[in-house]
């Protein structure tokens, strides 16, 4: 008999921004050398508007 494992909660719940754009956040934050604020730039020119200290939360509690 199968036991039914329980989905774990996502790691995103608490986020208002959709995981896609925090795991890019994160992505470029952690494999290129910028800062959260150049970070922020950069998707601000891609059309996503995020403040740094949202990058910086994303950032520590997702690179680990």
């Amino acid at each position: 008999m199968r036991k039914s494992r329980a989905l774990l909660p996502s790691p995103f719940r608490r986020f208002n921004s959709s995981p896609e754009v925090i795991r890019l956040v994160v992505m470029m934050y952690v494999r290129f050398p910028l800062s959260l604020r150049n970070v922020e730039d950069l998707l601000f020119e891609r059309g996503i508007d995020v403040c740094h200290e949202h990058c910086s939360t994303g950032c520590t509690q997702h690179a680990r």
